[in-house]
């Protein structure tokens, strides 16, 4: 889906404001071990867009490293 989809900036919308107003960034896995970010809450991936090993997480947590997996 394009950046500009405005499902996507729906689902940042509602997860910021679940998150009260925190930074919510969609990320994608790109490959077996690198994630991208997509689009944050703020409306682009800038130098807002917190630095986080999403990939490093998710093994953390034990979910599946799928690629063109999405996540918030």
């Amino acid at each position: 889906m394009p950046s500009d989809d405005p499902y996507q900036r729906e689902v940042l919308r509602q997860a910021g404001v679940a998150l009260s107003g925190r930074l919510v960034t969609l990320w994608e896995i790109t490959g077996e071990s690198e994630a991208t970010p997509l689009l944050n809450s703020l409306g682009a991936t800038s130098p807002a867009t917190p630095p986080l090993s999403l990939v490093h997480t998710l093994r953390k947590w034990g979910a599946p490293i799928i690629a063109k997996s999405r996540w918030v």
